[in-house]
């Protein structure tokens, strides 16, 4: 991932009046980044399987994958190999983990102190596109109500831990940020029994399993 940094990204000089090829060519550099980077990054997030590159062969094909569900095969595939004996490290998308633990663990996530980010502030930005809802996470926290750096005490809290300390219910219809994200999509897909497929890694999607 350095090498490519810097041997492309940071020598490219992309305007206007570049020609089209140079575009395209820096528009797969910088989305094999991101793969290798923050989608499905290794454990020391320095490398990118090449698998993903055929991906990027065709620039107009990119937006027709499911990328989503890629990243959270895997992810999930991660998380099962994570339960080993003698595993001591993970990769993939943690920040989805995180993300998700902050949402449902009420003694791990910090206190938001800013404004939420997923939906428009003002009129001027009607015509902006929804953000994910794990958006709301990139703000201003505070961690007065939660234990940091301290793995002991934060296990000895899981240990503990209480059938109300855990948010069942974390998508409310009344948010303004969930009202806007299932006037946006067809929530079915949210409820959809299939494979969730990574080229090699196929993990089964089960939200019946733990449906309310």
């Amino acid at each position: 991932m350095t090498a490519l940094y810097e041997h492309y990204c940071m020598a490219a000089h992309i305007d206007d009046n570049s020609p089209e090829i140079d575009v395209v060519k820096f528009t797969r550099c910088v989305a094999l980044m991101i793969i290798g980077g923050i989608m499905v990054p290794d454990y020391q997030g320095g490398s990118v399987k090449l698998i993903f590159l055929q991906l990027l062969r065709d620039i107009e094909r990119i937006r027709s994958y499911s990328w989503g569900s890629a990243v959270l095969a895997f992810l999930y595939r991660e998380l099962c190999n994570a339960t080993r004996i003698r595993k001591a490290i993970i990769s993939g998308p943690l920040f989805i983990l995180q993300v998700w633990a902050w949402s449902r663990i009420t003694f791990v996530n910090p206190d938001i102190n800013g404004l939420s980010l997923t939906v428009p502030q003002n009129e001027f930005e009607e015509d902006i596109p929804y953000a994910p809802y794990g958006a709301r996470w990139s703000n201003v926290f505070s961690y007065t109500h939660s234990p940091t750096h301290a793995v002991r005490i934060i296990r000895d809290c899981f240990d503990r831990m209480t059938n109300a300390e855990f948010n069942w219910i974390v998508y409310n219809k009344k948010d303004v940020d969930v009202k806007a994200i299932i006037s946006t999509y067809d929530n079915r897909i949210w409820r959809c029994v299939c494979p969730l497929i990574c080229f090699d890694i196929v993990e089964m999607h089960r939200p019946d399993r733990v449906l309310r």
